[in-house]
């Protein structure tokens, strides 16, 4: 099962971070971006999607087809902790979407490394590093082709 659901995820789900800056910008009570780890997938036929959140738990909805004529989508995501686990429970078996897997991974260690800091602020070389690990992972889940840089 694990190696099926990895597949599907793989082929029609995706790895990545979520970057909020809501408690900044519109609270005025934190002094950095929050990051969030999320793995979810979309498929016009929910078999899928219910198997996913069986086993793993987190959110299914019905999305709104983007095409004029399109179908609607069910939906499913995972976030934080609940991602992380189901990052390391398909990890073994992941073939496309490793590194976006990793990185999820490295997030969470950054996360883990400062737990307690509620009323010290974050050391500023983590939030460099979270930082970079959202750039990563929308780097790796950018499908669009790269220009060939001339000399």
């Amino acid at each position: 099962m694990k190696a099926y659901l990895a597949g599907c995820v793989d082929c029609d789900g995706y790895f990545t971070i979520k970057r909020s800056t809501y408690h900044m910008r519109v609270r005025n009570d934190a002094s950095n971006p929050v990051f969030s780890e999320k793995v979810g997938l979309k498929q016009v036929i929910p078999v899928v999607v219910d198997l996913l959140q069986e086993y793993f738990g987190g959110y299914r909805r019905i999305e709104k087809p983007s095409a004029k004529n399109g179908k609607p989508l069910h939906a499913w995501s995972v976030t934080d902790k609940q991602a992380v686990a189901c990052v390391q429970c398909l990890l073994p078996y992941l073939k496309v979407k490793l590194a976006q897997a990793n990185v999820l991974i490295e997030l969470r260690r950054s996360k883990d490394r400062t737990k307690g800091h509620s009323h010290n602020p974050i050391p500023p070389d983590e939030i460099r590093l979270r930082e970079l690990l959202f750039l990563q992972v929308k780097s790796l889940n950018d499908i669009r082709p790269t220009k060939p840089v001339l000399i």
